[in-house]
């Protein structure tokens, strides 16, 4: 195919040109590629218009030993995507003795090796609040309660806002 060079901007014989190789002297690229090349810039473009930035709030993040209910969990400042919890089986519930103040759906991924599983949820304002005293994952085969002061409140990250709002 003929091509167009890029630094040149002269048309190329294909039968003395490569096609859009930097390490072949003089670099160039064929009609085919610069099509394809095009049709990538313009996709890329276009996502940041498409993509909204998602609100952010507060998140719990975590890791869970279910048969054990070892646990490390800390709050940082994110957002869960809907489409991760979509479907899932698994709640996070924010609890004040049997009382449940706020439940929402969570991500909870299995590691690939042993019996540890990844927990992220977006958390409401009232985590923030001391009236809860714990959390619970609540799983199809199990609920793990997490005690409240056993997990890691980043209040600097969690109440900040972003610049401007």
């Amino acid at each position: 195919m003929w091509g167009f060079g890029v630094r040149d901007f002269s048309i190329h014989n294909p039968s003395n040109h490569t096609d859009y190789m930097s390490y072949c002297n003089p670099t160039w690229v064929s009609d085919w590629q610069w099509n394809a090349t095009f049709k990538r810039i313009q996709a890329l473009t276009e996502w940041d218009a498409l993509k909204v930035a998602p609100p952010q709030t507060t998140i719990l993040v975590g890791t869970l030993n279910p048969e054990t209910g070892e646990s490390n969990f800390w709050t940082e400042r994110g957002f869960v995507e809907p489409q991760d919890t979509a479907g899932s089986p698994h709640t996070l519930a924010l609890v004040a003795g049997d009382i449940d103040l706020h439940s929402t759906a969570a991500d909870v991924d299995a590691w690939s090796e042993g019996p540890w599983v990844t927990v992220r949820a977006n958390l409401p304002a009232e985590a923030m609040i001391a009236g809860s005293d714990a959390f619970e994952l609540r799983m199809p085969e199990r609920t793990a309660r997490i005690a409240r002061e056993r997990v890691r409140f980043d209040l600097a990250a969690s109440m900040r806002t972003p610049a401007g709002e």
